[in-house]
């Protein structure tokens, strides 16, 4: 099965062509020791928050093996894992054509006549079992090229039951030479008998900075500064400064910090128009990005008041409201978590008005702001 092609349209690639990867050295490190000992674990469980580049980090390390590891044994230190985008390993990777790598991931959901475009992205809940059943022959057969054969599993924690225990087998006696990288956002999901016989990988969000250089290096992103507000409001991950920037978050930050931050009472003028942007036809990226911006407010003030902790890396914009909102202490702001997380739940399950679930959101934020 072919890796996702959801290019984002400012100058990333999907996981299976990128040469990009910020931090993580930690990891790539820990990788090369163990490739290089000619004791390579089969299976590798890489965890860590969405959006972070564990994929990235798979394709990466599988398309380094695949180009340098042969049947003979490369035992050279690989480094970062390097391997230059011309390399016929690269080449036939990023075009879904490696005979040795197989792509595992939830098949895409066809959308009814009339679906938004955003609906048409959408993609099954789960991987199913019959496309989990390509991964023991695939893995038992002889390798095209003489060396690995390699599956990645991406988002492995979507395996359905079934699914799961059609690999176990495979994942408790490997054939020689075989590799499998089960990329987890929630290892917790998978099935115990597969988490005990894997290596695990936990990665961490990128630092801020790290962020921003990707955006910056790859042209998603011009401004230097508007790069470092992503970064803070993804919390470090680049997938997710991606989809923030797609929805103008920055610019929505700041609309939304100055109509709280007035000091008087809400401007309902002012949150209309926000609420009349998010709930537009087609602004899907917008409304997502509202989600983001104001639970990234409210964390910031949970964070304040349960530590008293002031304006360490936080934006300008935000440092009266968060030190407004942390006075009131931290009851009021958990139950403020807790609704806003069941009012968007509720738009996405029964199709609310998004326009009216807006509105809520900025008078529950600004009744909590008055206490």
């Amino acid at each position: 099965m072919m890796a996702s092609d959801s290019t984002d349209t400012m100058g990333l690639q999907p996981p299976h062509r990128s040469h990009h990867l910020v931090g993580h050295d930690a990891a790539l490190a820990l990788l090369g020791r163990a490739f290089m000992s000619g004791r390579m674990p089969h299976a590798w469980m890489i965890c860590g928050p969405t959006g972070i580049g564990k994929a990235t980090l798979a394709f990466r390390v599988a398309r380094y093996i695949l180009a340098h590891g042969g049947s003979s044994g490369h035992r050279a230190d690989p480094g970062r894992f390097d391997v230059a985008p011309e390399a016929p390993a690269a080449r036939k990777i990023g075009a879904h054509a490696h005979p040795d790598l197989l792509t595992i991931e939830r098949p895409p959901v066809k959308a009814d006549e009339g679906k938004s475009v955003d609906e048409e992205r959408r993609k099954a809940p789960e991987i199913p079992v019959d496309i989990a059943r390509r991964i023991p022959p695939f893995l038992h057969r002889t390798p095209a090229e003489g060396g690995w054969r390699i599956v990645i599993v991406d988002e492995a924690d979507s395996l359905n039951r079934n699914a799961a225990n059609a690999i176990l087998k495979v994942i408790e006696e490997p054939p020689r030479q075989a590799l499998i990288f089960l990329v987890c956002n929630r290892p917790g999901a998978m099935l115990p008998t597969i988490r005990s016989r894997c290596r695990r990988l936990l990665l961490s969000a990128p630092g801020t900075a790290d962020v921003a250089d990707l955006l910056t290096g790859s042209d998603t992103v011009r401004d230097r500064q508007q790069a470092m507000v992503l970064g803070q409001l993804a919390d470090g991950s680049p997938g997710k400064a991606i989809e923030l920037h797609e929805g103008d978050s920055v610019g929505l930050f700041r609309s939304l910090t100055e109509t709280l931050g007035q000091g008087a009472r809400l401007d309902i003028q002012a949150a209309s128009r926000i609420a009349d942007r998010v709930s537009r036809p087609a602004a899907e990226a917008d409304y997502r990005a509202f989600e983001t911006v104001t639970a990234h407010l409210v964390s910031r003030i949970l964070r304040s008041a349960a530590t008293g902790l002031g304006g360490a890396g936080m934006l300008e914009s935000e440092e009266d409201i968060v030190a407004a909102g942390a006075r009131g202490g931290l009851d009021p702001w958990l139950q403020v978590w807790e609704k806003m997380g069941r009012l968007f739940a509720s738009a996405d399950r029964v199709h609310l008005d998004r326009r009216q679930i807006a509105l809520n959101v900025m008078m529950m934020l600004d009744e909590a702001l008055r206490r």
